[in-house]
């Protein structure tokens, strides 16, 4: 048993845990393996010379310790001091704060935690915040052992070796996250409203699926047809390459008036992360079947396909298939390492590139090695796409203003984007 201030934290007896003490400020949390929270504000700043103790509360008591470790708060959060607005979500934080920050910023916003847009799209309010972003060096090491015993293919495994160490990011805005993937059915009213051809429509390649138990590349494998089944309207639309999401953001924007766009990679890790520093989120491996469509719990006569959205369980901001099911296009150009002193506040990624980044891992895929929350492909190039890509829109700019928008209307087909 921890007591924290007088608040008695109960693991199991006999078992290792994890005992955070985070102090920012007046604020001071703590928590047992991360999933429990006790928040204490010293409003008299008694503690403002820092003290941390260990004390065993009773003779009986042995207190053993695996690991002590003193850190700072991230650099930004000490040199850009809060002005307006409540506190920025800085990592590592619970569930329990997770879901109270959204309520916190909903309310200075004047907005809803969760919105839907005129096509039926879930958003869920994701606030400022600070993390940690990337793998650290001893967890990758372990990852790419994994991959080169035959979890991923070679030139998977050099991506592996180029994922970025840990660096210290700041986002300083509030953005609207998709709750799901974007849809089959809502990619295909937007086809519908604008006549859009998809890359691979247009080159007439198609796309790489499944085919008589091998990975190819057919004319047939196309959005609305993306291998050897029909898809639902539940299901996450592939076959898509960057153009063919960045299209689909345009129009949204158009449609309804508010900035529609891909996530960039800072903003897709801290929504998977919600607070938590695993390499699988808040979960461990033994949980990842819980919150991720991956190769491991493919069985069935579904085995060559991706699963409707939202029925594995969500993570701390209630976001779904943030891990696994299908990977997801961000708006970042691919590179190798953090583009300079940009990538510490609101990074964008380089200002050139040959590839777009993908995140997030897919159905076909190993879960121990690709569903992460820190894991980077890098796309197929501009002609080239398969039955595990897809893609999760965010909604940007001034939120206090956001409402609901009227159905969509048509409109002539966007400009065909080169990214």
């Amino acid at each position: 048993m921890a007591a924290v201030n007088g608040v008695c934290l109960s693991p199991p007896p006999g078992v290792w845990f994890t005992l955070e003490v985070i102090a920012n400020g007046d604020r001071i949390e703590t928590r047992v393996d991360g999933k429990e929270a006790v928040v204490y504000v010293d409003s008299q700043r008694a503690f403002a010379r820092g003290r941390f103790a260990i004390q065993a509360l009773t003779p009986e008591t042995i207190i053993r310790a695996r690991k002590i470790e003193v850190r700072r708060l991230p650099t930004t959060a000490l040199a850009a001091p809060r002005t307006e607005g409540p506190l920025p979500a800085i990592a590592p934080f619970s569930a329990t704060q997770a879901r109270a920050y959204q309520r916190e910023w909903s309310a200075y916003l004047g907005v809803e935690p969760e919105v839907t847009n005129s096509i039926g799209m879930k958003f869920r309010l994701i606030p400022p915040g600070e993390f940690q972003m990337g793998t650290p060096p001893e967890e990758l090491r372990t990852v790419i052992e994994e991959a080169r015993s035959g979890a991923a293919l070679k030139h998977e495994v050099t991506g592996l070796e180029r994922e970025w160490p840990p660096h210290e990011v700041r986002l300083t805005q509030p953005y609207y996250l998709g709750t799901h993937e974007v849809t089959y059915g809502q990619y295909r009213a937007f086809v519908r409203a604008t006549g859009y051809k998809t890359e691979v429509e247009k080159n007439g390649l198609g796309g790489w699926s499944t085919y008589r138990t091998d990975w190819v590349r057919r004319p047939a494998h196309v959005w609305s047809k993306p291998g050897e089944w029909q898809p639902g309207d539940d299901e996450p639309v592939v076959q898509m390459n960057w153009s063919d999401a960045h299209a689909f953001c345009t129009w949204l924007s158009s449609v309804e008036g508010r900035s529609y766009v891909l996530p960039t990679e800072a903003q897709w890790e801290f929504a998977c992360r919600a607070g938590a520093y695993g390499l699988y989120g808040a979960c461990d491996l033994g949980d990842l079947q819980d919150y991720a469509w991956i190769r491991e719990n493919q069985r069935g006569p579904d085995t060559h396909r991706p699963h409707p959205v939202g029925l594995k369980r969500p993570n701390a901001f209630g976001l779904y298939d943030m891990l696994g099911n299908v990977w997801e296009h961000c708006a970042d150009w691919y590179s190798v390492a953090p583009v300079g002193s940009a990538s510490r506040t609101d990074p964008t990624g380089p200002a050139m590139g040959t590839a777009k980044v993908l995140r997030g891992g897919g159905w076909h895929r190993s879960g121990e090695v690709f569903a992460r929350c820190s894991v980077r492909e890098r796309t197929l190039n501009e002609s080239g796409t398969d039955a595990g890509t897809g893609f999760r829109i965010a909604i940007v700019g001034e939120l206090k203003t956001l409402r609901l928008a009227p159905a969509p209307r048509l409109v002539a087909p966007p400009p065909q984007p080169t990214p």
